[in-house]
């Protein structure tokens, strides 16, 4: 008899092991529920304000008159035929100045400001974005503080951008807002490649290239077009041209010629292969088709030529863009600055100011 009731004992002790057991486990599945619950509700919450405030961004640029309601309403019917980003289809077809615009988000919205021109990135944390989320969304990343991920961004409310950008790196990302002719420069440098956007006919242009359509007298920029010579050989009306190349960029190029082009003209061009230049085996000239753009007359009788790239193979831009690149890197040009409006700019002392900003926080 005594050793049954230590039996039922032991079985009664293990039993009371197992149902503690189970409710701890109950317990812990309710915490991580609510947890879970909490963490879903912040990132809602987030979105939300994120989304309110790239609403009222818009209401922000018109009060401020950063803005006409004429260039919003474009704006926003460009991006209910090709979706995109507001900010970026205003810089693109020159609708906004970045001085402006980095003094006016800092001041509506506290968003503090990082100036990028003596930040060094290193590559580590700038492979942590991929190229291709650099270029579509104008961003980079600076740093990293444990899961916290440092981004610049030309525009701070692109929650399209963050919540991509978050879901890659696993990183909670706290948001800066840069200049673009810095974040563009860093950009180049970094991944080799100008970040573009759409215009008003739906073509990938530079934000920083002056359009003819768009040049207004004298205007300072920070230089995005490579200066570089390749030998080139253009073909027109079954007629043969050899010409070097000006400079070139990811949309064209010019070139010079000792007779004029029709203005919408399609020309085949040959270009050198850089890389037969820099002394690796023999490659292919890199062959594409052309359109006439622009036809300057020089003193010299000649004609400056510029013409957009209609069908070239991207990797062969890319190559002509990085070898450029590294050539104007090492030969450490003078670039010139982006242009401030005469309307009203932001001056060193302010940048300086909402940059300390990013200092004493």
């Amino acid at each position: 008899a005594q050793s049954r009731i230590q039996g039922l004992e032991r079985e009664r002790q293990a039993q009371a092991v197992i149902i503690a057991g189970l409710k701890k486990e109950h317990q812990d599945q309710i915490s991580q529920a609510v947890e879970a619950e909490s963490a879903v509700q912040e990132m809602n919450e987030l979105d939300e304000e994120r989304e309110n405030k790239e609403t009222k961004l818009q209401d922000v640029l018109l009060e401020n008159k950063l803005i006409t309601q004429g260039a919003l309403e474009k704006a926003r019917d460009f991006q209910k035929k090709y979706g995109g980003n507001l900010l970026q289809f205003l810089f693109v077809n020159r609708q906004l100045n970045e001085n402006l615009l980095v003094e006016c988000l800092c001041d509506k919205f506290a968003v503090p400001y990082l100036p990028l021109g003596t930040y060094e990135i290193s590559k580590d944390i700038a492979q942590l974005v991929p190229i291709e989320l650099a270029e579509k969304y104008w961003v980079l990343p600076v740093d990293r503080a444990e899961n916290d991920l440092m981004l610049v961004m030309v525009d701070p409310f692109d929650n399209t951008a963050i919540k991509e950008i978050e879901g890659l790196t696993g990183c909670s990302v706290k948001v800066y807002i840069g200049l673009l002719s810095e974040i563009a420069e860093k950009i180049r440098r970094l991944y080799k490649v100008n970040i573009r956007g759409l215009n008003a006919e739906g073509d990938l242009v530079s934000p920083l290239f002056i359009k003819t359509a768009y040049y207004k007298g004298r205007e300072r920029r920070r230089a995005v077009r490579f200066k570089t010579e390749l030998a080139l050989k253009i073909v027109h009306d079954n007629h043969v041209a050899e010409s070097t190349t000006e400079d070139i960029c990811w949309d064209g190029l010019s070139f010079k010629l000792d007779r004029e082009l029709p203005i919408y003209s399609t020309v085949t061009i040959q270009i050198s292969n850089p890389e037969s230049d820099d002394g690796k085996e023999n490659r292919l000239p890199i062959m594409g088709l052309a359109q006439v753009k622009r036809v300057t007359p020089l003193e010299s009788g000649n004609f400056m030529i510029g013409a957009k790239f209609l069908k070239i193979p991207q990797e062969d831009i890319h190559t002509i863009i990085e070898h450029a690149s590294e050539k104007q890197d090492n030969q450490e040009p003078e670039i010139q600055e982006k242009a401030d409006s005469v309307s009203g700019s932001l001056n060193s002392q302010k940048l300086q100011r909402l940059a300390n900003l990013v200092i004493t926080e």
